[in-house]
């Protein structure tokens, strides 16, 4: 019996642990898995192309996907340098509430890009036309990165 009552507390306990790390994790955003399309692979810059952005709760429980302006999408060089998406943001009437992902859910965001990239220049952040060359297109979400698409800006 005393076996017994021990595996009991033990589970009861192993319980209470994973309840609790869960109601830490508030938003539950590391069971979002994201991901990014663009269309049309190649442009030149002034030319629109449109970045779709989705984020998908894999798990069993909803999630909290923050209402916060946020880049939701990176474009890096082939060195792997950020030509757009490390700039500063001001949003400041761009407050949304937080959306709320049930199991399984997706949620899609558009955007586009003009084949320019933003580059610091002393303390102000310029656009100038982004360089000939292929680029990778991440989806973002609080420092994650989906897998890369690409498009190419033709000169």
């Amino acid at each position: 019996m005393p076996r017994f009552r021990r595996t009991v507390v033990s589970l009861a306990i192993t319980t209470l642990a994973l309840g609790l790390a869960a109601c830490g994790d508030a938003t539950g955003l590391d069971r979002l898995a994201i991901a990014v399309a663009v269309s049309p692979d190649r442009i030149a810059p002034g030319e629109t192309a449109t970045i779709v952005v989705r984020w998908t709760n894999t798990s069993f429980s909803p999630v909290e996907l923050p209402g916060y302006c946020m880049h939701a999408y990176q474009i890096a060089n082939a060195l792997g340098e950020v030509v757009v998406g490390n700039e500063p943001i001001f949003c400041a009437l761009d407050i949304r509430a937080p959306e709320m992902l049930e199991p399984f859910q997706s949620i899609e965001r558009q955007y586009t890009w003009n084949g320019y990239r933003m580059r610091q220049y002393g303390s102000n952040w310029v656009s100038e036309p982004a360089p000939a060359g292929l680029y990778r297109v991440y989806g973002m979400l609080n420092g994650r990165r989906s897998a890369p698409a690409t498009i190419e800006v033709q000169p």
